[in-house]
């Protein structure tokens, strides 16, 4: 899914005060590198999805508000009074009315933005509260006299953001009570060890073409947001993992390793989830994207645990 201008601008403005998202690259032989780039000049923010100078001197309907301000606030670029109150979108701003609301009652309420209270019943993304939030600030400013353009824009975002807090990757956490536990003996850790390895052959993402690696690569590293679609297959092959997983039945001593995995496995799926939604709901996907190389190292960690652990169980 392809993400909204203004979904867009706030996820240039995210990666500017962030440092970016993970950038992969590929060599010859197919070894994957990865940088956690620091610069500005990410692909994502430098082309399509940045505000650059020219660009923020535009206002295509001469209502005072430049067409990137119109972005954020879902205003009508080519529409000098959007909501047709007789006050033009420019001037609404500046008196710190609302330029989607027919006056006389529409006077923007920071405060009240800012109630993370409503956020819930609203069913707002992460992102969606920070534009809020940021965005009621953001008219206060301009109410106060600060002038706000797109190259200090990020940095009022990026101090707003000090005190706002971030998603998290909440992702199911198995327990004892989610698996069948069953007694130590020879032939049952022998079948335990057949029966994972049996379902891991059959159900994990084994095609070299298609990786959660290669969709990364080809959405960030080429500027490709449509791949990103390429995700949900994969996904669907780890959760039909994680259930089979379930299944077993797990020796008592092979309960700590096999919950391991599972944990991990639960935790790399939602992230993978979450970097999903990198261009709709871009504060999720970030924090996702700079998780994505923990979880995955612990995913792999715990399967080595529990070979490490079969390979002396049953020597």
């Amino acid at each position: 899914m392809l993400p909204s201008k203004r979904t867009a601008i706030i996820l240039a403005i995210l990666i500017v005060i962030f440092g970016g998202f993970f950038v992969y690259s590929y060599t010859r032989n197919s070894t994957t590198n990865y940088t956690n780039t620091n610069s500005n000049a990410l692909v994502v923010a430098t082309s399509t999805f940045s505000v650059d100078s020219s660009a923020a001197k535009i206002d295509s309907d001469n209502d005072g508000l430049p067409d990137w301000e119109e972005a954020l606030y879902g205003t009508d670029a080519h529409n000098p009074d959007t909501d047709g109150d007789g006050t033009p979108d420019g001037k609404e701003v500046t008196l710190g009315r609302n330029p989607l609301v027919k006056g006389p009652k529409d006077l923007v309420n920071p405060d009240n933005s800012a109630d993370n209270s409503t956020s819930t019943k609203e069913n707002l993304t992460p992102t969606d509260v920070f534009a809020r939030d940021f965005f009621a600030q953001y008219v206060n400013l301009k109410e106060s006299g600060v002038t706000v353009t797109a190259d200090n824009a990020s940095q009022i975002a990026s101090n707003y953001l000090k005190n706002a807090p971030l998603p998290t990757i909440q992702a199911k956490q198995y327990t004892t009570n989610d698996i069948k536990i069953v007694e130590n003996t020879p032939a049952g850790l022998s079948g335990y060890q057949e029966a994972f390895i049996a379902d891991f052959t059959k159900n994990w993402p084994n095609d070299p073409n298609n990786n959660e690696m290669l969709v990364l690569k080809k959405t960030f590293g080429d500027n490709n947001p449509s791949a990103i679609d390429g995700l949900s297959g994969i996904i669907t092959i780890y959760e039909r993992a994680l259930n089979t997983f379930l299944l077993i039945q797990v020796p008592r001593s092979a309960v700590t390793q096999h919950l391991s995995v599972l944990n991990s496995l639960s935790t790399y799926i939602q992230t993978l989830k979450m970097i999903q939604s990198a261009f709709t709901d871009p504060m999720s996907g970030y924090v996702a994207l700079n998780s994505f190389m923990t979880n995955q190292s612990n995913l792999i960690i715990s399967m080595a645990n529990l070979r490490i652990f079969l390979i002396n169980s049953l020597k």
